[in-house]
């Protein structure tokens, strides 16, 4: 989350949002008037963000241009939401298409009978999504292998002059040329590093790269309002043994000086009742090569984090309809009031309405913990 004002994030009134055009580093269009729109934000996807606008501009002045502000080749919108008290960012866009509606007043002259057309003014429907998609069409010519040694270090080098880079305060681990080859798609690379790191690799609300953990602690950073300001929408539940497993083995090797391998494993067990190792459902392990990792504390680590995330995987995605808050962001750990208790859950996907009306957001909540608080 960016702040803890909670008046400068929420309130049951209008959003305020403002929008800025950006090109090859400079402001050309501030104020932007915005008549509709929607930012929707999903966890999981390379490329997360999907921005939708609907622009006015009464001087007809802003129909997009090849090299105009509202261009679809290289613009971006600066995105800020909040509420009457304050703003707060919402992040960068490329402008992947821009369609125009105008209308003129026609003039004819009373004398030689030329006519005249005049812009009433223009309407620009925008479509746009965050940078990630500007690291996925910068392709590596050819496929190529890490030359820092470092994962932090290699994502670093992948994102240089292709968009802004804040390190993480995530613990690193050494990278060998040998243990990662790329193919063409940047972006896959360096979602792949992160992976790693069993972390997202992500676009903060300034604009720049990141990594956040897949799987963060429960910790609640914003509790949902009760009544009628935070309504639950749906439930969606699945069950299905396909792709689960009850355990994960993370398998590598370790070299000495003398150039002695010992092969490395490390176990990590579900103990949920129904699903546990060795009860009902048998024995179903997830097998890994945690190719980076060099102690038995590397692989009990890499175990353990998948599992953790098969874990999550399970749970059931709860719909909440609740008061904008732009602070939030898809992977936050939220509070959901229940009958009993609140319950603990993680955000999955967040749709921020930019002109009206309540958020949407899915969170990702422990089934059995959900049964035992209604």
């Amino acid at each position: 989350m960016q702040t803890s004002r909670p008046d400068l994030l929420q309130g049951s009134g209008r959003p305020v949002v403002t929008a800025n055009a950006w090109r090859g580093g400079r402001c050309v269009a501030r104020g932007l008037q915005i008549t509709d729109g929607s930012l929707k934000i999903t966890a999981g996807q390379s490329v997360r963000s999907a921005l939708s606008l609907t622009i006015v501009d009464p001087t007809g002045n802003l129909r997009p241009t090849a090299d105009g502000p509202l261009s679809p080749y290289g613009s971006e919108i600066e995105l800020r939401g909040g509420s009457a008290q304050g703003t707060v960012p919402l992040g960068w866009y490329r402008i992947g298409s821009a369609d125009p509606t105008e209308g003129y007043r026609v003039y004819e002259s009373p004398i030689d009978g030329a006519v005249t057309y005049v812009s009433t003014g223009v309407t620009v429907t925008l479509s746009g999504s965050d940078r990630a998609e500007k690291v996925r069409l910068d392709l590596l010519v050819n496929g190529e292998q890490p030359s820092k040694p470092t994962v932090l270090a290699e994502i670093a080098r992948l994102l240089q002059g292709v968009v802004p880079w804040q390190a993480p305060s995530i613990a690193d681990k050494s990278l060998t040329a040998t243990a990662v080859t790329y193919d063409s798609d940047r972006l896959k690379a360096c979602t792949d590093l992160a992976a790693l790191l069993a972390c997202d690799l992500i676009f903060t609300p300034t604009g720049a790269a990141t990594l956040v953990r897949k799987v963060p602690p429960l910790v609640s950073v914003w509790d949902l309002p009760r009544g009628s300001s935070s309504v639950i929408g749906s439930i969606q539940t699945s069950m299905s043994s396909d792709d689960v497993h009850n355990a994960v083995f993370a398998k590598a090797t370790s070299t000495d000086f003398a150039g002695n391998v010992t092969p490395l494993i490390g176990k990590a067990y579900d103990r949920t009742a129904g699903i546990a190792w060795g009860g009902p459902f048998g024995r179903v392990p997830l097998v890994i090569d945690a190719d980076l990792a060099t102690t038995q504390a590397d692989v009990d680590k890499a175990a353990a984090d998948e599992l953790a995330m098969e874990q999550r995987s399970r749970w059931l995605i709860v719909t909440v309809q609740c008061v904008c808050n732009f602070a939030l962001e898809v992977g936050d750990v939220v509070s959901i009031p229940m009958p009993k208790r609140r319950v603990l859950g993680q955000v999955t996907s967040a749709d921020w309405p930019l002109t009206q009306g309540p958020m949407t957001i899915t969170v990702a909540v422990d089934p059995f913990v959900w049964e035992n608080a209604q």
